[in-house]
């Protein structure tokens, strides 16, 4: 995963995203995300899913880090995503306040830890959101996040679980999703993802108008911060609503081929 660098002393928030397929591909974005930290000593905080952390301590002691150590010492703080969101919630949706206390009281207590560092913060409160089918919910939660960065200093990864070869997903929650941050990131297939993209793209499309598409995302402001496969797909949906099914359908026969391979 790329590391993007800011210099020490730079408030500004990394606001980060992990579109994936598997919850595998989320442990390792997660594991690696985590290491570049602990490497550089940076604490972190993780609210996360019960069912998804047991594989991201797995994957985190692949990069050399015993996140139970890390935890014994501080440098690792775990909360159950559930509990949290419940916790920042007033009624069913988020609320400023709450979300406000319990946040900085996190980012506190990493921070105390080691207090030149800037603390790692990893969350998947607003893919619980979605998953309940309220992503105006989740889009606020983003909000409150961003707001919080723009008065504290730390590095923020999301997690959302999305099938990227489907229409509403790209009509609505990926534009949603990649408007809120600053980087997506590539999951471990993207490479079978570009190619499965730049197949379908040339199968349905033809090859001089697949190259016109790329053209178009390039010039998009987000081409410098999010895959091209992932514009790509979205930009069709967007622009080409009675072709973008056969471009999907295919992309997927493509991927789905690849994966078994």
């Amino acid at each position: 995963m790329a590391e993007i660098v800011r210099e020490r002393g730079d408030h500004r928030c990394d606001h980060l995203v992990q579109v994936y397929r598997e919850p595998i591909e989320l442990a390792e974005s997660v594991a690696t995300f985590f290491a570049a930290g602990f490497d550089d000593g940076e604490p972190a905080v993780a609210v996360v899913c019960a069912a998804h952390w047991p594989e991201i301590c797995r994957r985190l002691e692949r990069h050399g880090h015993d996140a139970a150590a890390l935890q014994a010492t501080g440098m690792l703080i775990m909360r159950d995503a559930h509990e949290t969101l419940e916790a920042i919630s007033d009624g069913s949706a988020p609320a400023w306040r709450p979300f406000k206390e319990i946040g900085n009281d996190l980012l506190d207590v990493a921070a105390a830890v080691v207090a030149d560092r800037r603390p790692r913060v990893f969350g998947e409160m607003v893919d619980i959101l979605v998953r309940r089918g309220d992503r105006g919910a989740a889009d606020a939660l983003e909000g409150f996040w961003n707001d919080l960065a723009a008065k504290r200093s730390f590095t923020l990864l999301c997690g959302y679980r999305v099938d990227l070869f489907d229409i509403e997903a790209q009509l609505s929650l990926l534009p949603q999703v990649y408007r809120s941050h600053t980087h997506v990131l590539p999951g471990l297939d993207v490479d079978r993802i570009e190619l499965a993209v730049g197949r379908a793209l040339a199968e349905v499309l033809g090859e001089a108008d697949s190259q016109k598409v790329y053209a178009q995302v390039a010039r998009q402001e987000q081409a410098k911060s999010a895959p091209a496969a992932h514009l790509a797909l979205m930009w069709v949906s967007a622009h080409m609503p009675r072709t973008a099914a056969r471009v999907l359908a295919a992309a997927r026969t493509h991927y789905t081929a690849a994966t078994a391979a």
